[in-house]
C-alpha cells in the first residue's frame, strides 16, 4: 500500500515515528467503481473502471476524529475516522489514539483522499489543504500560524512540475 511505502521513506530520517504495517492495516473490501480523476481528465470515465479499497486499521485503539474549519474554528464533522476529500479551505483534523502526538500540515490533491484515514491515525493533528487552493504567502502564513511538526506534499506526478511547485513563498526559505 502506498502509506506503507509513505511511512517508510519518512522512516529513513524520522526514526522515532511509528508507523501502521501492512499486518495492521486489512483490506474489508472492494468495489468496482467508474474511472477516477484521470480517466475523467482523458474523458473516459464512463469507459474506465477502478477497484476502489475499503481498508481497516487494526490493533490499538479505535481512531475518532473530529474535523474543524481551521480559518473559524468551527467543528464541521466528527466520529469515525472517514476518508476525507480534498480541502479547498484549510481543515484540522484531530485523531483520538493516534500513534504520534505530532502536528503535520499536510498539502494534498485528490489522491490524499485515500490516504487520509491512515493521516488521521498516524497523527494527532492533521491541517489538510489542496495546495491549488493556496497562493504561496498563504502557505508561510499557515506554516507560522498552525507551527506544524511536519509539513507533507503529496501531489499527483502531472502535476509536480507545474507553477505552484516553481515559485515557492520567499518567507519560508530564510538564510
Amino acid at each position: 500500500m502506498a502509506v506503507c511505502a509513505f511511512g517508510r521513506e519518512i522512516k529513513r530520517t524520522e526514526t522515532d515515528l511509528k508507523w501502521f504495517s501492512k499486518e495492521e492495516a486489512r483490506v474489508l473490501k472492494t468495489k468496482e467503481r467508474r474511472g477516477g480523476d484521470l480517466a475523467k481528465f482523458l474523458r473516459m470515465a464512463g469507459m474506465l473502471s477502478d477497484i476502489e479499497a475499503r481498508v481497516k486499521i487494526i490493533g490499538g485503539n479505535p481512531v475518532e476524529t473530529q474535523r474543524y474549519d481551521f480559518e473559524t474554528g468551527r467543528l464541521t464533522a466528527s466520529g469515525g475516522n472517514p476518508p476525507i476529500a480534498p480541502p479547498m479551505r484549510p481543515l484540522l483534523v484531530r485523531s483520538k489514539h493516534a500513534l504520534n502526538h505530532r502536528k503535520v500540515l499536510w498539502l494534498r490533491d485528490s489522491f490524499g483522499t485515500a490516504l487520509s484515514p491512515f493521516m488521521a491515525a498516524t497523527f494527532i493533528e492533521t491541517l489538510q489543504i489542496h495546495y491549488a487552493a493556496l497562493e504561496p504567502e498563504t502557505l508561510a502564513g499557515l506554516v507560522e500560524t498552525y507551527r506544524p511538526d511536519y509539513v507533507f506534499l503529496t501531489v499527483v506526478e502531472r502535476d509536480a512540475r507545474g507553477e505552484w511547485f516553481r515559485k515557492p513563498p520567499a518567507r519560508l526559505w530564510k538564510e
